[in-house]
């Protein structure tokens, strides 16, 4: 490949790159960008979630790993191929930290996070109500830290005063 092949070819990688970029900050402005799923955490077209769009579903649960730090590299919710930080007790696969589920890999750990997101969406949870705000649901999931209500909501693009129901409307 002669000087001037390469020369195009790292204008047309660059060109992609900030093309990727624009794209992507567009979505953040339009509210897109936090709520599209990366992968590991693309869903499977098998569930589904009565009564709640699974969007909804999925940027939840997106929500939640990113407040339970899943995407922090070594972190005990990626060590544990669990995204929601879930305390599901010994699954077969042991537990870390203090009864961290160990799921056998991702898919199985955002599986069960999304049975959870739409379990406090739905309204079928015996734990979560929909009338709560996500500053509410958050106490109760986090184990009662305040910030974690913040970042959920930071995710979602939307307040931690907002109902759950609230923001499955909008």
């Amino acid at each position: 490949m002669n000087q001037k092949a390469i020369i195009v070819l790292l204008v047309a990688v660059a060109a992609i790159y900030v093309l990727y970029k624009l794209m992507q900050s567009a979505g953040n402005a339009l509210g897109g960008g936090s709520s599209s799923i990366p992968d590991p955490a693309m869903p499977d077209s098998s569930q589904s979630f009565p009564g709640v769009d699974p969007s909804k579903v999925y940027q939840f649960a997106y929500a939640i790993a990113v407040a339970e730090g899943f995407y922090a590299s070594g972190s005990i919710p990626q060590r544990a191929n669990n995204p929601g930080d879930l305390e599901e007790g010994n699954i077969g696969y042991g537990t870390l930290g203090q009864g961290i589920t160990i799921f056998p890999d991702p898919s199985s750990g955002w599986e069960a996070l999304y049975a959870q997101a739409w379990e406090m969406l739905s309204g079928n949870s015996s734990h979560y109500r929909t009338s709560e705000t996500i500053a509410q649901a958050g106490l109760t999931y986090s184990g009662g830290d305040p910030n974690w209500s913040g970042n959920v909501a930071a995710t979602l693009g939307t307040s931690p005063l907002v109902t759950l129901e609230g923001w499955l409307a909008s």
